[in-house]
């Protein structure tokens, strides 16, 4: 039986009053139109790489709307109030796969990055739990498709993002071949009340996948809030590596931020081949970029990088394990950047929090994404009592979008209000690759600044 999702809405209040009329408070929160809009702005900008030549943001915008052209046409014709298909995507960090991402946005089709390491049965299991109508992978993962009850699932299409030739069940093309050829002028669907964006699989502590959605108004709120907590800045091209994986939030997060500050992006398809990462940083001037902890220590450790100078990066922000001061301490003698640890959950668009290590004193508190509220609910809604069990709840009140439950994002994870520490308190740790802290702090009550 497949769960119902909990659509997660915007968790921020109004607009952070960015220049653009993309983000003006009064404007519908639409990352199709956000796209479109910052291809104009930065059309001369270089976006990313296809092939050994980059394209420009202008270039970007005509390849992202074909894309969506053909997604949609190998679905045939949909009727004007069809739900919304899922475009699944078993794909290593790639332009394609953050094309995909684009051309969601502007095909109003909702995206799912799968993780391309996991079993062939827990594949089928994601694919199955959010009834995935197309599927877009490579031929390197073509066994494990053979394998697939592909009776049980609802994909209609599969797209090779390379050169396959393998036959399978179902129809097959190859985008390598159409995404080269002129079609016809694209128009985007009009965009619905509470659109979702964005699918990503989780098994969170229960072992069983969770689909966890974002909504179009979510992602857009949520990439501003972290420009504006990490004080980062359009003036400014910055350079995005695409090192952690792509099927996961706490990458994709800023792909978004990234495209509202006409970054260019670039990608590490192997991020275990540390040569390969540290000549990337390197020689594309990268200035900012996630990596794991535990590659990250890989690389700092690494011989890899001895006489290596990366003059352009400013920062490289990691979370998933709690702060170690050697590694950030390494960090910055082998980079020469700052460390900044994040902290979020999957249901949140991803980040909540993000704190400079090296920067700022240890006793210091988290720089909080602005307008985020976090509180601890009863089942009915209401403020528990301290020491009480609860369901930490992510927003604001006064936002004026609708919700579940509460009328907030609530989480769906546990936690408890202590009123003494004035503090909620993990009743466990959230899995991903972003989790809360233990405590998280707590001010002008119940709400951080």
């Amino acid at each position: 039986m497949r769960e119902t999702p909990l659509v997660i809405d915007t968790i921020f209040p109004g607009s952070l009053h960015m220049s653009d009329s993309i983000f003006a408070a009064n404007h519908t929160p639409d990352m199709g139109v956000a796209y479109l809009q910052i291809c104009q702005v930065h059309a001369a900008r270089r976006a990313y790489r296809i092939g050994s030549r980059y394209l420009t943001w202008a270039e970007s915008r005509i390849r992202v709307q074909r894309l969506a052209a053909l997604t949609l046409a190998s679905l045939g014709d949909m009727p004007p109030n069809a739900q919304r298909p899922v475009v699944a995507l078993l794909l290593a960090n790639s332009p394609l796969l953050m094309g995909f991402f684009f051309a969601a946005a502007v095909g109003r089709f909702v995206v799912l990055p799968i993780n391309y390491r996991l079993a062939q049965n827990e594949i089928v299991d994601i694919l199955q739990a959010s009834g995935a109508r197309v599927l877009v992978t490579s031929a390197e993962h073509a066994v494990k498709l053979d394998a697939f009850d592909w009776g049980s699932l609802a994909v209609e299409h599969v797209f090779w993002a390379d050169d396959a030739q393998h036959p399978l069940r179902c129809p097959t093309s190859k985008l390598i071949d159409a995404l080269e050829r002129d079609g016809p002028a694209f128009v985007s669907p009009a965009l619905r009340e509470g659109e979702v964006l964005e699918i990503f699989a989780t098994s969170g502590t229960t072992g069983r996948v969770k689909m966890v959605p974002h909504t179009h108004a979510a992602v857009l709120t949520h990439a501003q809030a972290t420009i504006a907590a990490l004080d980062l800045s359009s003036s400014i091209e910055e350079c995005w590596a695409h090192i952690g994986p792509m099927f996961h939030v706490g990458d994709i997060a800023f792909v978004w931020a990234g495209l509202l500050l006409g970054a260019r992006h670039v990608f590490v398809d192997n991020a275990l081949q540390v040569a390969g990462v540290s000549a990337l940083l390197a020689t594309e001037d990268v200035t900012i970029t996630k990596i794991a902890p535990s590659l990250l220590r890989i690389l700092v450790e690494s011989q890899a990088v001895e006489g290596m100078r990366f003059p352009a990066l400013r920062w490289i922000l990691t979370g998933g394990a709690k702060p170690d001061p050697a590694l950030y301490q390494l960090t910055r003698q082998v980079f020469g950047c700052d460390f900044i640890q994040g902290y979020g959950m999957t249901e949140a668009t991803c980040h909540i929090a993000f704190k400079n290590e090296t920067t700022e004193l240890q006793h210091l508190g988290l720089k909080v994404l602005p307008g985020l509220e976090v509180a601890v609910l009863s089942a009915n809604g209401q403020a528990v009592s301290g020491g009480e069990i609860g369901v930490r709840d992510l927003g604001h009140p006064s936002d004026g979008i609708r919700r579940t439950g509460s009328g907030r994002a609530g989480s769906g994870t546990s936690g408890i209000w202590d009123t003494h520490l004035g503090r909620i308190w993990d009743t466990h740790r959230i899995s991903g690759l972003s989790q809360f802290p233990h405590r998280v702090p707590q001010h002008n009550a119940r709400r951080l600044p």
